[in-house]
């Protein structure tokens, strides 16, 4: 019995070498470039109850390393194919493959996807609320993914178009732009809002393509910057209740409040145009007071895993997330109780019982004036759906 049980683990041993284990946990790898040799070595304890020596698994991960590389570079000649059979299997789809000549070959450079449904879903049921951002693409092929996320029907994530680019400045932000303005039809830019970082150009590229457009700032990376030379939780508090503020009155209240607790703060905030953001300066009829572009947060952290990935299975990978979440939407829409999401729902509600506690008088045609408890009188235009608490 010990002889064939030594027999067995000798056989074992005779085939699990370093090629063998670069082939076998080369997906792995190129999921985790910096796999631990604990890591490791643990995988194989598990999967095959051998001990591989440290040599051994040097050996394997510099094996991997290459196999992950080829695998990289054959990937980027078969990107023409995979476009022509998105356009295919996605009738009314963008996919746009930009290529450039090196000496006397051609190379891959740019590439910019929008997928019909989510043209389609743009149009019939978001904010005109965009978000746009970039991410690190990881690899032996680096680059940056950019996209462009609004809020759907019920305030969640719905991508609208991405795109691999080699370095993100005004050029790659002006290309993609260009591309999502004819997909989605811009044609006044009065109607649409934009949110982001103030990454590298692309404030510039709104501010050139999409001049009437309104351009918010983050508020979190709004304040990351701030706190780096004005920290304190009461600075904090009032630069954001600053942005919060829904009225010009409660803004300047609030920068008022900022200069008697830290003249040097109010007069780092003081040239940064309020437009960007505080609510009190952002126009109505987005109705969208949004401050955080934590949408584009929710996809980045969605394609982590997939951005270490060659070129078509992370385009897959996003590819197929994007469908499986607007299966799994489709389906839970069914279950909707009321005409409206359940998070849009939450809001009606709080907003209802709050209403209890103001009174309105009619002060002509489907216009009101409304006192709430605390001696506040509000303009209130039912037709036009505005209110003068910009709420």
């Amino acid at each position: 019995m010990n002889l064939e049980h030594d027999c067995s683990v000798d056989q074992k041993l005779f085939w699990m070498n370093s090629t063998f284990m670069a082939q076998k946990y080369s997906n792995e790898l190129r999921a985790d470039p910096d796999w631990s040799v604990k890591g490791f070595t643990a995988a194989i304890q598990r999967d095959f109850g051998l001990e591989p020596s440290s040599q051994q698994i040097y050996r394997a991960r510099k094996k991997a390393c290459t196999l992950n590389k080829c695998d990289f570079v054959d990937q980027f000649h078969k990107l023409h194919d995979y476009c022509e059979e998105l356009k295919k299997a996605n009738p009314g789809s963008t996919v746009v493959l930009k290529t450039k000549m090196d000496s006397d070959q051609r190379r891959f450079h740019r590439l910019y996807i929008c997928l019909d449904a989510c043209k389609r879903g743009f149009i019939e049921g978001c904010r005109p609320l965009v978000g746009m951002d970039r991410a690190f693409i990881k690899g032996p092929h680096p680059g940056q993914l950019l996209a462009a996320v609004r809020s759907d029907g019920n305030n969640g994530m719905f991508l609208i178009a991405y795109a691999i680019v080699e370095i993100e400045n005004k050029e790659t932000w002006v290309w993609f732009i260009q591309h999502l303005i004819r997909d989605l039809r811009i044609e006044n830019g009065h109607t649409y809002a934009f949110i982001s970082d103030k990454q590298k150009g692309l404030s510039i590229a709104i501010a050139e393509l999409i001049p009437n457009a309104e351009h918010r700032h983050c508020v979190r990376h709004f304040y990351n910057n701030f706190k780096g030379s004005h920290p304190g939780l009461t600075l904090k508090q009032i630069l954001w209740d600053a942005a919060r503020a829904t009225t010009i009155p409660w803004w300047k209240c609030q920068m008022e409040r900022m200069k008697m607790e830290s003249e040097a703060a109010w007069k780092w905030l003081h040239p940064k145009p309020a437009q960007h953001w505080s609510r009190s300066h952002f126009k109505a009829h987005y109705k969208c007071d949004m401050l955080l572009k934590n949408l584009c947060e929710a996809f980045n952290s969605s394609i982590v895993k997939a951005r270490y990935k060659p070129i078509l299975q992370m385009l897959e990978s996003i590819r197929t997330n994007l469908m499986v979440r607007m299966a799994n939407m489709r389906v839970a829409a069914f279950k909707w109780k009321k005409s409206v999401g359940p998070r849009i729902e939450k809001i009606v509600e709080k907003n209802k019982v709050e209403s209890g506690y103001c009174i309105p008088i009619l002060s002509g045609d489907m216009k009101y004036q409304v006192t709430n408890m605390e001696g506040g009188q509000y303009a209130v235009d039912l037709g036009t759906r505005s209110c003068s608490c910009m709420r």
